[in-house]
């Protein structure tokens, strides 16, 4: 099987699973697996996609597919793997606003993959819940919107790294970011004490 940098969680691809699917036909649709984990005592196998993760388990007879749960970060889908190919397909996709920045266009589509938009080429972006976007016609607060949203989400995400050295305030998101300490490789840290 040739090698992919990230599985297939897009509809088409999900809605091609059907019950009774063993790891391998399973592989052969979507690409290979992360690894095997247990939910609840259940063992699964998931799929990390751009953006999504598919769990599936192969409690069935033989150990063949038995039921599959979409995740994204709006919803989890547990997805219905009877019926036709068409109605597997309308059931495996989670709808998501995607906005296009230079186009100042908005789009309903499927949250998997990222949606690139059909007029400029460029990749759109998704805002979560809760956030107001401005509207479209007004520009200059919709320009003015997305440089801040950027700007918030790098902060966000150098948080997550843990590269975040003075506390700042994020409006767009309402939340507040404490000051990260540069961590020390002492052996110090509350993880590297041994007992």
């Amino acid at each position: 099987m040739a090698s992919r940098s990230l599985p297939d969680l897009s509809p088409h691809a999900l809605g091609r699973l059907v019950t009774g699917m063993t790891t391998e036909q399973v592989e052969a649709v979507i690409g290979p697996y992360l690894r095997p984990n247990l939910h609840r005592g259940r063992r699964f196998y998931a799929w990390i996609g751009d953006g999504a993760m598919l769990r599936a388990f192969f409690n069935g007879p033989n150990d063949t597919l038995s039921a599959a749960v979409l995740d994204v970060t709006e919803e989890q889908r547990v997805l219905d793997l009877r019926g036709d190919a068409r109605h597997r397909v309308k059931n495996s996709t989670i709808k998501r606003v995607w906005n296009c920045i230079s186009c100042r266009k908005s789009y309903r589509r499927s949250a998997v993959p990222v949606f690139v938009c059909p007029t400029c080429r460029e990749t759109c972006e998704f805002i979560p819940r809760g956030i107001r976007i401005p509207r479209t016609t007004r520009i200059k607060e919709w320009d003015k919107f997305w440089v801040q949203y950027k700007a918030e989400r790098a902060l966000l995400d150098a948080y997550s790294r843990g590269e975040l050295r003075e506390k700042v305030r994020l409006e767009i998101f309402g939340v507040e970011l404490k000051a990260q300490r540069a961590a020390k490789r002492t052996g110090s840290g509350p993880n590297s004490s041994l007992h």
